[in-house]
């Protein structure tokens, strides 16, 4: 089996995670020429000039299978009769493609790195909590983590860094917590290496808050079933699971909240901690601060974890095995959804959009006259 890595973009970052990942099976090659017809397959990026590309290659070569890399809904949708399989990398993505592909390959990308583990284990005078990702997500920490880090900072000596892209997206103010030593690093592949390890535990957020949660919950329970204590929850549908696993390389316990990836990496009380709500934050985040002994265990398990299903080495061979068995045809073939569908799928989606700007202009014209009738 033969399959081309193939992308007009081969510096991007995500381009260069998966060229990373791949090159560990030698059944990947990554020569950018015109010799399509000598491979079984070629799995290209996303982006719109790949696109292009696969759609050609498609129309000309249509026994070789074509997957696609980090799909975005928008754009993958007009290309679909052209794609044979997507590789996403989360059960997030998985599902929200499934109305488009049949054959979804989940690939949990993240960058190859070379920790340096000299510092795990040894006391220091305080705790170093971690995070690296999008800013927007440290964000979305308020107020539930950083309420419960600002509390325990009157309790434990802590410091907080977080590695994000302070060049594009300036400072973190919002939300930021109060009288809390924070260290604002800018991203990059070595500020990684040389910070990661340093950490005593890290924080994964995938969450997006819910505006008037209460009034969220009074509407929903007018037309289902439903008490106080139900959770709402609203996550991005691009979530990167694969950030829990750059910590887990760099032997840091994680603290996640709850979203469906990570608790698909994360088992909780054994390898790591789930949370939801600025009190179980708070008694989560207080459990490894106060105890070292807890984050070398959770260390050596969720190192374990990697071993077992998640390093980019297992990862490649099983999507070698799943493009083998596409090739084949013992997957359930490819259903492409019917054009009709596809607009179908579209319009409703404008029709709930319509409905919910409505209820929401009705209400506020109601609450409108009332403040008038009032006054």
């Amino acid at each position: 089996m033969k399959i081309l890595f193939f992308t007009h973009y081969k510096s991007n970052p995500a381009s260069m995670f998966h060229s990373q990942a791949f090159s560990k099976n030698k059944n990947f090659y990554f020569d950018q020429n015109d010799n399509f017809e000598n491979y079984d397959c070629i799995v290209f990026m996303s982006y719109k000039k790949d696109l292009e590309t696969l759609k050609k290659i498609k129309k000309k070569y249509p026994n070789i299978k074509i997957g696609v890399c980090d799909g975005k809904g928008s754009i993958v949708f007009k290309y679909i009769e052209f794609i044979d399989f997507l590789v996403v990398n989360s059960i997030e993505m998985k599902l929200f493609f499934s109305k488009y592909c049949a054959n979804i390959f989940i690939f949990n990308e993240f960058p190859d790195l070379n920790f340096k583990i000299d510092n795990l284990g040894k006391k220091k005078d305080k705790v170093i909590i971690g995070y690296h990702g999008n800013k927007a997500h440290l964000n979305s920490m308020y107020p539930d983590v950083t309420s419960a880090i600002e509390k325990l900072s009157k309790k434990y000596p802590i410091e907080l860094h977080l590695i994000y892209n302070i060049n594009e997206l300036g400072i973190w103010k919002a939300g930021r917590p109060k009288n809390v030593l924070i260290k604002d690093i800018q991203w990059s592949m070595n500020a990684m290496v040389e910070n990661l390890s340093n950490w005593d535990l890290g924080i994964y957020f995938g969450g997006t808050p819910i505006q008037n949660l209460l009034v969220t919950k009074r509407l929903s329970s007018n037309y289902f079933l439903g008490n106080n204590d139900d959770y709402f929850l609203r996550f991005k549908m691009k979530n990167n699971p694969g950030k829990i696993i750059t910590f887990f390389q760099a032997g840091v316990p994680v603290i996640a909240d709850l979203n469906p990836s990570a608790l698909q990496l994360i088992d909780d009380g054994y390898n790591g901690e789930i949370a939801h709500g600025i009190s179980s934050w708070y008694y989560k985040l207080e459990k490894l601060i106060s105890n070292p002994e807890l984050r070398s265990i959770y260390r050596t398990r969720s190192l374990e974890k990697i071993d077992n299903k998640y390093s980019l080495q297992y990862q490649s061979d099983e999507l070698v095995k799943y493009i083998i068995d596409l090739k084949e045809n013992k997957i359930f073939p490819q259903i492409k959804t019917a054009l009709k569908d596809r607009i179908k799928y579209k319009l409703n989606s404008y029709i709930d959009d319509f409905k919910y700007n409505f209820s929401k202009l009705i209400k506020k014209v109601f609450k409108f006259i009332n403040y008038r009738k009032n006054k």
